[in-house]
């Protein structure tokens, strides 16, 4: 690399500039920007986009080069873990060999975790598996890699995927509740955690396993915490499962003050929800079945002043009329 280098300003509208340029003479300046980077992460950028480029062209093999540079150089940083995710979609979509394909995404998986490009093939070997319906080897092929996985995220996401395909794709719900339990066991505060006890809930569900499926969601449910400065975390699937277990208590085990508690709770963490106004509406109705008419007239009135162009405020004005 040259010993003058412009700053970092200057460097970064030059890279502006040289991407409007065409193709051709955005490789030229784009090789010459990474001479003069700033950084080695930023020189490395720019061969990654000047490899983009060559694909883009139909420059099959440049390309590939290019992107084999980069993950030879160096297989431990962002650059290197997109451009192994690179090659296995060009063995896909160029070569049309599927199975150097997946074999170069599992790599990508295994060796370039936290990097994006393990995230990225394991979206795209996902993809591959919905195509070609190889449901049962996915699932073996899943189970294999989160046991060789030394990071425990992808661990558990791996466990979690296998779930998903042993219970949507090959009815085995007793198999997934195991690879669920595994997601849990390799990284309790992951969100694939999270995912996989909610699943878990939903199958104890569907078996009428009530008590199973409150202590699964409600695991789900408590993953909120108040956060200084950004107000609550909380898991996304934290108000799916506190719904969910809400209704459970009120259809299935007949606790209405269950119910009430949890869709409360519901309102106070999650107050703009996407299920509001149903909450809203479930307390109404728990209130005309179990409370006395005091209670009833407020949850009516509460919802009309705080859902009034719901198609249900004309119901709940007619009936606040009505309880006068």
């Amino acid at each position: 690399m040259t010993d003058e280098r412009p700053d970092d300003d200057e460097w970064v509208q030059a890279y502006l500039e040289a991407m409007r340029l065409d193709s051709e003479a955005a490789d030229r300046e784009l090789a010459r920007l990474a001479e003069t980077a700033p950084t080695e992460e930023q020189a490395r950028d720019m061969q990654f986009e000047r490899a983009r480029l060559a694909l883009q062209r139909d420059d099959i093999e440049l390309a590939r080069q290019r992107f084999e540079q980069l993950w030879d150089d160096d297989p431990d940083d962002a650059v290197g873990s997109r451009s192994l995710y690179e090659l296995a979609r060009m063995a896909y979509e160029q070569d049309d060999d599927p199975q150097r394909a997946r074999q170069l995404a599992t790599q990508a998986i295994l060796e370039t975790p936290p990097w994006a490009g393990a995230e990225l093939a394991l979206k795209f070997y996902l993809l591959d598996a919905r195509r070609s319906e190889r449901f049962d080897e996915a699932a073996a092929e899943l189970a294999a890699m989160a046991e060789q996985s030394d990071d425990d995220r992808m661990a558990s996401q791996l466990h979690l995927e296998r779930g998903l395909i042993l219970d949507e794709r090959l009815d085995r719900p007793d198999d997934a509740l195991q690879s669920y339990r595994a997601a849990h066991r390799r990284c309790d505060d992951c969100a694939a955690t999270d995912e996989a006890l909610f699943q878990m809930g939903q199958i104890y569900a569907r078996h009428l396993q009530w008590d199973s499926a409150a202590r699964a969601y409600q695991q789900v449910a408590g993953r909120t915490a108040p956060s200084m400065g950004v107000g609550t975390y909380h898991s996304q699937r934290a108000a799916d499962a506190r719904y969910e277990l809400a209704l459970l208590e009120l259809l299935f085990r007949d606790d209405h003050e269950a119910a009430i508690r949890n869709f409360r709770q519901l309102q106070r963490d999650f107050p703009d929800h996407r299920l509001s106004e149903d909450v809203a509406w479930h307390l109404v109705e728990i209130e005309r079945l179990h409370g006395t008419e005091r209670s009833y007239r407020r949850a009516l009135q509460s919802f009309i002043d705080d859902y009034p162009r719901s198609r249900r405020a004309a119901t709940a004005q007619q009936r606040l009329g009505e309880a006068t």
